[in-house]
């Protein structure tokens, strides 16, 4: 099977990105996520045990937030995985 993949770049309020997040995070529990752009379009289906990697960066004038999520269709035990963790709203 061939790669495919389709890279989304866009910019938007914190309302605005907050809801396409929202949605990924929807459609992941429903196990069907379907990115499209244009013509081109991906379904993803993620199941079983899946890997997160969030790296966040605080610059003088710069924040941002790297979120990468993998799956196998089978499982794969990773020794480098942190368990705990935790993601907050500061209030």
């Amino acid at each position: 099977m061939s790669k495919k993949e389709i890279k989304i770049k866009t910019s938007g309020t914190v309302a605005e990105i907050s809801a396409h997040l929202e949605n990924l995070a929807k459609s992941m529990l429903s196990g069907r996520v379907s990115f499209e752009k244009g013509d081109e379009s991906i379904i993803l289906s993620p199941e079983g045990e899946l890997y997160m990697e969030i790296e966040a960066v605080y610059k003088k004038s710069k924040e941002k937030v790297e979120i990468e999520i993998e799956w196998k269709k089978t499982s794969n035990d990773d020794e480098d995985e942190d368990t705990e963790f935790s993601i907050n709203s500061v209030e």
